[in-house]
């Protein structure tokens, strides 16, 4: 029930936002009472946390399907920063609703945006190690300050927020140059 809950949340905010979408809506299009909805969600902003874990999620399988691509790890750091720009530019351009509801749980510190982050820092870890394994990156003192420098760049290149800011910019032609940059850095 509560993913069904969710996937109607999810199709009301992206068609009329999350502050004009109410309980009673969601209610509604999951086919429940709004009472018994609230066994599984205390309040709306639960339900668009839940509504954030699960696009969050949906990046996170991103991610790792990049990191175990066949692409030697240069190529799949560059792919990786991309990918997640162009994934999120288009949530947030074709479907502009949905920045308000990233923009919510970035704000309230959700944890599925921690975990999130999380994710990334491993995703980076994992590149960064078979980069080193292949002698592509030189093996630096601290695998984990770079996976963590590398995952907070690749978070702010593709923060959401930032994207929906300097929307009118080339963030793809931006992800590929700060991509290159951190490539490099791993090298040295």
């Amino acid at each position: 029930m509560p993913e069904r809950i969710a996937r109607s949340a999810e199709r009301l905010f992206r068609t009329y936002g999350y502050e004009k979408t109410t309980v009673a809506e969601v209610a509604r299009d999951a086919g429940i009472s709004p009472a018994y909805l609230y066994r599984f969600y205390p309040s709306k902003a639960a339900i668009c946390e839940e509504v954030c874990a699960g696009v969050l999620t949906r990046l996170t399988e991103l991610m790792w399907q990049e990191a175990r691509s066949t692409l030697d790890p240069a190529a799949k750091l560059n792919r990786l920063f991309v990918r997640l720009v162009e994934v999120n530019t288009r949530l947030l351009f074709e479907e502009d609703r949905l920045l308000d509801i990233v923009r919510i749980n970035l704000e309230q510190r959700c944890p599925a945006v921690d975990r999130f982050l999380d994710a990334m820092t491993q995703v980076a870890r994992f590149i960064i190690e078979e980069g080193v394994l292949s002698g592509q990156f030189r093996s630096p003192h601290n695998i984990d300050d770079r996976a963590k420098a590398v995952a907070a760049v690749l978070a702010l290149c593709s923060h959401p927020v930032l994207l929906h800011e300097a929307r009118h910019a080339d963030p793809i032609g931006r992800a590929r140059l700060v991509a290159s940059l951190a490539i490099d850095g791993l090298r040295i």
